[in-house]
């Protein structure tokens, strides 16, 4: 039995071209030079593209580059060659006030003195330097934009840069990348931050906040003064229109009754009765002896008549005290009602105009202060960006990114299969 000697295909010589479709790629791993060989000529430029492919697939060298180096070198020449300089400017305020008090920290000592920190106050203000009218504070004063874009600055750091366009909103955005304004609760004081490329621009820029800041305190003691005049002066003219309004009803109660003052009318009603009781006693006492010496003398008349007439006189002046209608009594009760009201309404007066020499007084203190413990500096170096920290935070981002999609690609493939 012949033994028929095995050669390798990519081996054979073949003289007819045509016979390369009927070769088949060997079985195991070759080289890729010889596997190329395998296969005709009209099929390399497939094969170099499926080797691309390959390279590019996520696992790969190419995919790797990609997403993690390509960006890290991107962000290297960035930050070690193109970022500018950016300068910290940092000031710390207190915002206090004369009746309030905090206990713990800086307010146990500010306790002594009879002052305290105003936290509603303090994130006002705080707030304020953060918002858009402190942008617009600053913008105003130094010309917010033209200092965050002169010459110098590198094209992502300026104002208006590619990420903000050049819109109001845009340079807000900027703007808030530059001030931090925090506050301490354990201490009570407030830090500001300002970031600029020159040291100058980081301090006049925290130097105006300060001052925007203090004229935002100004305006709230300015409106808390006037609030509490204003109440104390609508106090007093609410009580002065009560005391003008009892002095006309106790007028015109005068001309309707014709009496100017009813308790003096009573109290000579009174004492008149009073008399005439007394005379009438006086009377019979005289009649009652002459009745019995000379019950028919002309001085027996006589006293008879005075007594039917004091009677008479009596009778009419009790009638006028104590009548249903018009009597003095009814009268002096309805004076007596506005004579209290009349009473109470000055007293209410002299109330009001006694909060009112209060609140001048309090006008005359100021409730707010805001108190600079620490001025604005000037840097003499920059302290951002920081950039090794930021190339390797770019570095790290990327990878995370990649071990992510490699884990989300590794298990889709598992799922396949």
């Amino acid at each position: 039995m012949a033994v028929t000697e095995e050669r390798d295909p990519s081996m054979v010589k073949l003289e007819d071209p045509s016979q390369f479709n009927k070769l088949k790629p060997v079985e195991g791993k070759k080289p890729a030079k010889l596997q190329k060989l395998a296969f005709p000529p009209s099929q390399w430029s497939d094969m170099d593209v499926d080797d691309w492919k390959a390279k590019f697939r996520i696992g790969g060298f190419g995919s790797l580059f990609i997403i993690v180096f390509l960006p890290t070198i991107f962000a290297a020449l960035y930050f070690f060659f193109i970022a500018s300089d950016q300068y910290i400017s940092e000031a710390k305020f207190l915002v206090r006030s004369s009746d309030k008090q905090q206990v713990g920290g800086l307010g146990a000592l500010l306790q002594t003195t009879g002052l305290g920190t105003a936290p509603e106050e303090t994130f006002s203000v705080i707030d304020f330097m953060g918002s858009r009218d402190g942008l617009k504070a600053v913008d105003e004063a130094l010309d917010y934009r033209s200092m965050m874009g002169a010459d110098g600055i590198d094209f992502l750091g300026r104002f208006p840069n590619p990420l903000n366009g050049d819109t109001f909103e845009g340079m807000y955005d900027h703007y808030q990348r530059h001030v931090t304004a925090l506050h301490s609760a354990s201490s009570g004081i407030s830090e500001l931050e300002v970031k600029g490329f020159t040291p100058s621009d980081a301090q006049k820029i925290a130097s105006t906040l300060l001052d925007e800041g203090e004229k935002l305190v100004n305006r709230m003691n300015q409106r808390a003064r006037d609030d509490s005049l204003e109440l104390a002066r609508q106090e007093v003219a609410l009580a002065e229109q009560r005391v003008l309004e009892n002095q006309l009803e106790m007028k015109a109660f005068r001309v309707r009754e014709g009496i100017v003052d009813p308790l003096a009318e009573s109290e000579q009603a009174l004492e008149l009765i009073t008399e005439l009781k007394g005379e009438r006693a006086k009377i019979e006492t005289e009649l009652s002896l002459t009745s019995q010496v000379a019950p028919d003398s002309v001085k027996n008349r006589m006293l008879q008549e005075q007594l039917s007439a004091i009677n008479k006189q009596l009778g009419s002046e009790q009638q006028k005290l104590i009548s249903e209608s018009g009597s003095l009594v009814g009268t002096y009760a309805d004076y007596e009602k506005m004579a209290l009201e009349a009473e109470f309404a000055s007293k209410a007066l002299l109330t009001a105009q006694a909060n009112l020499a209060s609140a001048r007084v309090e006008a005359g203190r100021k409730q707010l202060y805001l108190e600079r413990i620490v001025e604005p500096n000037e840097p003499d170096y920059s302290r951002y960006p920081k950039r090794f920290l930021s190339v390797l935070t770019v570095l790290m981002t990327c990878f995370l990114i990649y071990a992510m999609i490699w884990l989300l690609y590794v298990n889709a493939r598992e799922h396949k299969q």
